[in-house]
């Protein structure tokens, strides 16, 4: 569980939300933008429950 917990933390969620973000604004159709809007709030959720703190990362572009 911790595993689980470490690889989200440290290389998962400091990108997931700008990538999200992004997939959102220029999905071409309502479905993708449900999609990737479904994917933020089930990384959130998943987030706020975690132990550790989220890596700092340096995001380009």
């Amino acid at each position: 569980h911790h595993e689980c917990e470490q690889l989200l933390a440290w290389h998962l969620f400091p990108w997931s939300s700008r990538f999200l973000d992004v997939f959102i604004d220029h999905a071409g159709h309502p479905f993708y933008q449900a999609l990737g809007q479904l994917a933020r709030l089930t990384l959130a959720q998943w987030q706020a429950q975690l132990i550790i703190p989220v890596a700092v990362k340096p995001l380009f572009r």
